[in-house]
This record gives structure tokens, sequence and C-alpha cells, in this order.
């Protein structure tokens, strides 16, 4: 298992529907880390799974902010299910997660 690529719309819209089902469990305001990080030198974010940099993305207006230490990328919730989307936020929070399993060829 590894944290959650996202490389499209298709599996942007999955993941959405599928996690806006969770926030009247977890509450409207969490956030689910997804596997990306940014570049030291802030220009752009990651994949944590093959260093590839983030072309698809779905980032909340005003996001990424880059405000001290948030260099992790997280999929939020912003308000009451209704605005959602990915915020970079400290690496350091305690968020829910969303991984994937790992497909290995032999």
């Amino acid at each position: 298992m590894e944290l959650a690529t996202i490389k499209s719309q298709a599996e942007e819209d999955t993941l959405t529907a599928y996690l806006r089902t969770l926030s009247s469990t977890v509450g409207y305001a969490a956030g689910f880390w997804i596997g990306a990080i940014n570049s030291i030198d802030n220009t752009g974010f990651y994949w944590l799974s093959t260093g590839e940099p983030v072309v698809y993305n779905a980032f909340i207006t005003g996001q990424p902010d880059f405000l001290g230490s948030e260099h992790c990328l997280s999929w939020y919730i912003v308000t009451a299910n209704t605005t959602f989307g990915w915020n970079n936020y400290n690496c350091d929070a305690e968020l829910n997660y969303v991984c994937q399993s790992l497909v290995r060829c032999v």
C-alpha cells in the first residue's frame, strides 16, 4: 500500500464521490493525505511513489499557498460538503489518508 496518486479527472471524480460519503462520519472540515510533496523551492509537486511531477491537479481556489511548512498534499473538504479539492498542508498534521494498492509484475 502507498498514498494515492491522482493523475486524471476521472480518478479525481471517483475519489471525490467516495470521500464525500465519508464527510458525515469524519466531519466536513476533514482532510485526507494523498501521495505528493512539493519541491524544496516550491516550484511544483511530485508523486512520492514515482517521483513524477504532478501534472493534473484539483487545487481549491487559492491553493497551493505554501504557507510556512505546508509541503504535503491533502484532499480537503472546505465547507459542508460543497467545496472540496486539493490543499497543500503541514506534513506533521494528523489527517486521514487515502491509499492505493500496489500492482507488481513478476
